[in-house]
């Protein structure tokens, strides 16, 4: 599938060997290995949930499309999403995204989470990556890491 280079965001969408807040148990690579090997795209929600307009729920603002497990500079789930038109939502996001890249100095504005379903072998397989300002709850499933996304082409436009 070909896709649209001005709307993709990368980032991880979770950290590996970090335990979260709660007392859970970290996410490793090796978990993920199963799901990064078969290669399947997962919805890209919006705060781990679907946006809401007047005429209903947009269904997502895209997809996460591919993901890979890394080691460096952090380890973790290295994920490229794609934003969608999205009811007008996937517009705001590139935008609002886009100008937080702009700073100089990057806040903390935007990044992933991701929930994910523990299969019976221990292996993880996501099951939605959302776009947030802030992390979900590790006692769902979500991954407690948020980090800063990166707009392919942002930096050589400096």
């Amino acid at each position: 599938m070909r896709m649209d280079h001005d709307r993709l965001v990368c980032g991880l969408a979770t950290a590996f060997d970090v335990p979260d807040g709660n007392g859970g148990e970290p996410w490793s690579a090796d978990q993920f290995r199963d799901f990064v090997d078969a290669g399947y795209p997962v919805p890209l929600l919006l705060n781990h949930e679907r946006p809401i307009n007047s005429w209903g729920l947009t269904p997502s603002v895209g997809t996460a499309r591919k993901f890979a497990a890394v080691e460096y500079p952090v380890k973790g789930l290295l994920c490229l999403a794609e934003v969608d038109y999205a009811d007008g939502w996937g517009d705001s996001i590139l935008r609002d995204v886009g100008k937080a890249l702009s700073q100089e100095y990057l806040p903390s504005v935007w990044g992933f989470s991701v929930a994910a379903k523990t299969l019976e072998d221990g292996q993880m397989w996501p099951v939605e990556v959302s776009i947030t300002r802030k992390p979900a709850s590790p006692t769902h499933g979500f991954s407690h890491a948020v980090l800063p996304l990166y707009r392919p082409g942002n930096f050589a436009e400096r």
